[in-house]
């Protein structure tokens, strides 16, 4: 399952839930105006595959439940504010991380 809400010019916090997701492998959440923290519910995804949050406006650390993102491959959350001690745990496991911090 895949789902893709880029440039769709939506702002406010990101509006997902687990339950609606579970099944999803790739989420492309990229060039919005999505803002605060990222949901803790998105580290309980098993299957995911492939997460873009870049080009956003997200700050807020790193969270514990995105280091148990076993199945990620590829992480894009360039161009966001993120930072947290569980960033290189996580950035260790991936194998491909687009990152730039402003």
């Amino acid at each position: 399952m895949e789902f893709e809400i880029l440039s769709n010019f939506l702002s406010g916090k990101i509006p997902l839930e687990r339950g609606n997701l579970k099944a999803a492998a790739l989420i492309d959440l990229s060039r919005n105006y999505f803002s605060g923290k990222i949901p803790s519910t998105l580290g309980c995804l098993d299957r995911l595959i492939n997460l873009s949050l870049a080009h956003n406006r997200l700050e807020w650390p790193i969270q514990e439940s995105f280091g148990k993102m076993l199945s990620l491959e590829f992480l894009d959350w360039c161009y966001n504010n993120l930072s947290g001690e569980n960033k290189k745990s996580l950035e260790s496991r991936v194998s491909q991380i687009h990152e730039h911090l402003i």
